[in-house]
């Protein structure tokens, strides 16, 4: 795992994830949408492949962390959170996203995902397991009021290889 503003704290804009046959590219983006009357700022997940150029930056850096280096991906899933709103008790809003990318290694997961619902952040963790109730949340600025609820519901998305 590597990035060019990746540094100890694991938090950065864009990561690259390296196999041996591919650069993963993984970028948090901020894109505008329409929710009724109002404009929101919804981040987004983004995923390429890249060159393995953009890796130069990062080993020169010292951008580059090796925590289950050179183990096989035994699978990888997505977290998906999907947010719901009430006003007055009639739905009014719902927002689905997928808010993290983890991969499964033999000692455990490496958690790419979304800081916040509304910045373009990427948060890096370890996980022993992907259990829905310990995983990092995205935070956001959905804020109730006596008149607006909102409910986040996620779950975990299996890829097929």
């Amino acid at each position: 795992m590597a990035g060019p503003t990746l540094w100890h704290h694991l938090t950065a804009p864009k990561v690259y994830i390296t196999t041996e046959k591919a650069v993963i590219e993984l970028e948090a983006n901020v894109e505008e949408i329409k929710f009724g009357q109002d404009w929101l700022d919804i981040s987004k997940i983004n995923v390429d492949e890249a060159d393995v150029s953009v890796l130069e930056k990062c080993f020169k850096n010292g951008n580059v962390y090796k925590k289950f280096s050179g183990q096989e991906i035994i699978s990888m899933s997505l977290v998906k959170d999907k947010i719901t709103g009430s006003l007055d008790g009639i739905p009014n809003f719902e927002y689905a996203c997928h808010s993290a990318v983890a991969i499964e290694f033999a000692e455990g997961y490496l958690l790419i995902s979304l800081e916040d619902h509304n910045l373009p952040m990427l948060s890096i963790t370890y996980e022993e397991n992907l259990d829905l109730e310990t995983l990092p949340q995205a935070s956001n600025e959905f804020e109730e009021d006596l008149h607006q609820h909102f409910n986040l519901h996620r779950e975990i998305e299996a890829l097929k290889r």
